[in-house]
């Protein structure tokens, strides 16, 4: 339970550990879902639009926490059409038309990220 605490702290959920979730607003229960998760420490979390009920500054806080997670050797495979969300990935695979497009590696470079990301 310890865990699940730090977890829900660190998604901005500090004085909701007792409340039962559906008693909390949609954006807070996709942060329970989140802190769940990430305080199992699975190899793989798959997230579909994370943050899309979100504010900028929970969206930051709770990215915060999938990074740090990453950081500790989770895979971390993220859906999302959040420039922002994406600028936290280490790769990011877009999709247009049906295609993949790899559009910035693990290895650093780039590959026109800025301009395809603002022109689809």
């Amino acid at each position: 339970m310890k865990t699940i605490g730090k977890r829900q702290s660190s998604v901005g959920l500090d004085g909701n550990t007792d409340q039962q979730v559906n008693t909390l607003s949609g954006g807070q229960q996709q942060r329970v879902q989140i802190a769940r998760a990430l305080a199992c420490r699975p190899p793989v979390v798959l997230a579909d639009e994370p943050t899309g009920q979100l504010d900028h500054t929970t969206t930051t806080l709770v990215m915060n926490a999938i990074a740090k997670t990453r950081d500790l050797g989770t895979t971390m495979v993220i859906v999302t059409h959040d420039d922002y969300v994406a600028s936290y990935c280490e790769r990011i695979v877009r999709l247009e038309d049906g295609r993949v497009h790899s559009v910035k590696g693990d290895d650093g470079t780039s590959h026109g990220f800025g301009e395809r990301m603002h022109d689809a």
